[in-house]
This record gives structure tokens, sequence and C-alpha cells, in this order.
């Protein structure tokens, strides 16, 4: 039997006390673990990969490529303590009533006068009472605007119309699938695939563009991947797909029903019968990371990006026009011999002389690019082209502070004290529960001593 191998030492917390421990990411039968131990609460072992191989490669040529200096551009806006919902999953539910704290409206004012991309984020953020107003605000300041939301209220038909002269730009909906059952065990509620589905209805009638948010839960709704995207193909105004694996958070957490990245790319892959290849989609993030790398901004290697076309009905992916194997020997020589040796302009070269020598479809590139060149002119949202996102979300299971190091996205919002603070949305998590059970600890010991 294979001995597992030690890939590097790391900082975590226990899932239980949430105490910062020593952690170890490790190799065991062709999959990666975080290996830990609490004083406390005992050992630990969670999968955060269920292919080596193809981690090893993502982790080592993001690693080189990205720096946690790089500029973070997104920022989520914590618009809304409140929602419509009481999703078993969601990460709010452990911090009971240490959640953060609404933005005001002068907050936002002045964060709209930023060059960030600013998502309108929260618990639920159509349920803040002056929604439409914060929209109307951004827009005059230019800010394109994405929101974020479970789609309840999106349901009425009266309230999709009043987001739609207000100005948004992208509706990042949650959408888990086509089964009522799906959404009575990860949102907590009945009759809720019914709302969804007029949601969905009202912004196609008003011609709002739409990035499904899938979270996939092993054992529940995998088998609803693939349906989402022939839905999304067979619908214009849907604009990008999220698939993002479960995240184990809270008391009742599940961690054997995580579902991380490689975890997603194979369910898919098989589902559509290698159609989306997950070595594919790991070249093409390869690629990614050069042009991040180039443009110095930061990214996160829990994220993975793909592109489909939509056409006559169906869908092309990007390696229909890109020899992916091919490039990814360009994109190998690159790091190895360019960058690592400092040669890195003499290798941006290299590197767009391999996209070219690796195109295979001229006449579906030039389809695609008359396409693209339409969307950008009319500013038409319902482009052929469809990025199919796969991300792991950081719970306390996985939490990693050499991988929080690089993430991307600030949650902005206000602590108890009313200041505004940017921190890295999982850090954020973990202090606000950390404060909920020294407070639980508290309130038992004070029932004790009575």
């Amino acid at each position: 039997m294979k001995e597992n191998k030690n890939l590097r030492d790391t900082r975590s917390v226990c899932p239980c006390c949430l105490k910062e421990i020593e952690a170890q990411i490790i190799e065991k039968d062709g999959c990666v673990f975080m290996s830990k131990e609490c004083s406390e609460h005992g050992s630990f072992e969670i999968k955060i990969s269920n292919n080596a191989k193809r981690y090893l490669d993502r982790y080592n040529f993001f690693t080189e490529l990205i720096s946690p200096d790089y500029r973070r551009c997104k920022k989520l806006l914590y618009v809304s303590s409140e929602c419509n919902l009481d999703c078993p999953i969601c990460f709010y539910r452990l911090t009971e009533n240490n959640v953060p704290l609404a933005l005001d409206f002068s907050d936002i004012e002045k964060l709209a006068k930023t060059n960030f991309v600013l998502i309108l984020f929260g618990r639920e953020p159509c349920c803040r009472s002056d929604i439409i107003d914060v929209i109307k605000m951004m827009k005059k300041n230019k800010k394109h605007i994405f929101l974020q939301t479970n789609g309840v209220k999106i349901a009425d038909y009266d309230f999709s119309v009043k987001l739609k002269e207000a100005g948004v730009d992208k509706i990042i909906m949650q959408f888990d699938g086509f089964k009522e059952d799906i959404y009575k065990t990860i949102r907590g509620a009945n009759q809720l695939l019914e709302k969804k589905l007029k949601a969905l209805e009202n912004l196609k009638h008003l011609g709002m563009s739409v990035v499904i948010n899938d979270t996939v839960m092993e054992g529940v709704n995998e088998s609803s991947m693939k349906e989402i995207i022939d839905f999304a193909v067979q619908n214009s105004f849907i604009t990008g797909i999220l698939y993002l694996g479960y995240g184990a958070w809270g008391e009742d957490a599940q961690p054997q029903r995580t579902v991380n990245v490689e975890q997603l790319l194979e369910i898919l892959e098989k589902q559509t019968g290698g159609k989306i290849s997950s070595e594919n989609v790991l070249i093409f993030q390869k690629l990614l990371y050069i042009y991040l790398n180039t443009v110095r901004q930061g990214g996160c290697i829990l994220y993975q990006n793909y592109w489909i076309y939509r056409n006559n009905g169906d869908y092309i992916p990007i390696d229909r026009v890109l020899d992916m194997k091919r490039l990814d020997v360009y994109l190998t020589n690159y790091l190895e011999h360019y960058f690592k040796k400092g040669r890195k302009k003499l290798g941006l070269l290299y590197v767009i002389w391999g996209v070219l020598r690796s195109l295979k479809n001229y006449r579906l590139l030039a389809m695609m690019f008359r396409d693209g060149l339409k969307t950008i002119i009319k500013r038409n949202a319902s482009g052929g082209f469809i990025p199919v996102n796969f991300i792991t979300p950081c719970d306390h299971y996985r939490y990693e502070d050499q991988i929080l190091n690089y993430c991307e996205t600030d949650l902005i919002y206000k602590d108890s004290s009313g200041e505004v603070k940017y921190q890295p949305h999982t850090k954020v998590l973990v202090e606000l529960w950390k404060k909920n059970l020294a407070e639980q600890a508290l309130a038992r010991e004070v029932k004790r001593t009575i």
C-alpha cells in the first residue's frame, strides 16, 4: 500500500471550537486531504480534492503566478441582515445574533465612487427596504449592478419591473435544480421550485441577464448539473452558471456531503459524456492564471472557469476551437522556461504564439468573434458565450490560512461598533462564530452558577 505523502504544512481551525491549529495537506489514494488535530476535540481528516494530480498541477501553477498582494477587485456589499428563507445550509445560521451589520446608504454611496466591482450581497439583499434606491444611486455613479438573490421576491412581477427600471445589470440567482425535494433539503422550504421558475420567467420576459447559482450537495442534487446547462443553453437570458460545492458550515453541518472542485468537474464530465472535460478545464484555467498575473489581479485557487458557446439549441465547449493538449505544452513551457527564469515579456509572446498554433477551427472562431462583437456593439447581455464556473467554499472543515491569503473577494460590512470593515468572507464567518461560541459558553457558565 502506498504511503501517505505530506504535500505541505499549513494552519487551519478546529471545526468544533474554531481554535487555530496546525494542519497538513496530504496525498492519499490518489486524493488530497487536510489532516488536523485539536487537543480538545480530536483528529479530523477532510477530503479537499478527488484528483491529486490535477489538484497539484493547479495549485503549483496558481501559487507560482498569483501573488497575495495582487489587487482584489470584487467586493461583496453586505446590504441586508434579513432574509425570507431559513436555509439549513446558510453560513449565517451558525452566528445566531452575531451577524454582520448591513451597510448604511451613505456607506454604499461612498463605495459606489470607487473602482471596485461591487456585488449587492447579504442574507437576502431584496429584503432591504430601500434596495431600489440603492440600485438607482449606484447606477447614477456608473456602476455595473450585480445583485445576488434567492429569487423569492423576484417571483413578484412588479418587483422585478422595479429592479429592471432601477438599472440592475445582472442577477445572480440561487437555483439548485428542477425537483421540489431538492429545495426542501437545501433551502428548508416547501413549494419553492414554483417561485424560482416564476422568478426566472419574469426575468426572461424583462430581458434581464441572469447567472444561475447552483449549490451542489452530494446525494441531493448533483444529478441536476447537466440539466442546468441544458436549460441555460435553451434560454438566452441566462448568461452564466456557477456551480457551488456545498460547504459544511455550522453545528448541523454534513461534511460527508461536501463537493470539491475536482468532484464537480468529474460529475459534469460524466453527465455530458466527456463533452465538458475536467482536464481541458484545468488547461483553460492555467491560461487564465497567466492573464491574471499579467494584469496583476488576484484570483481564487478554489475557483475554476470555462467557456461554452450557445449554438443552434446546443453548445460548443471552447476546446472545439483550441487544441487544449497542444496549448498545455506552451503554458507549461512558459512557466518553466520563461516566467521562472525572469523572461516574462518574451514568454507572453510565446503564449500568444501557442494560442495561435493551437487554433483548430477557424470557421467556428470567426462565428464566435462576430457574435461577441455584435454583443459588445449592441450591449446585448444575451450573447452566445456562457461562462461556466466551479467553486468550493472555504468552510471551517477546509479552512486554510495559506489559501485565504489569496482570496480575491472581500466582504464589506459593519461590525458591532459600526465600523466599516473589509475582510475575506470566510474570515468574517469564523470570527462571528467564535464570538457566538464564547457567548454560549458564558451563558452556560452563568446558568451553572445561578
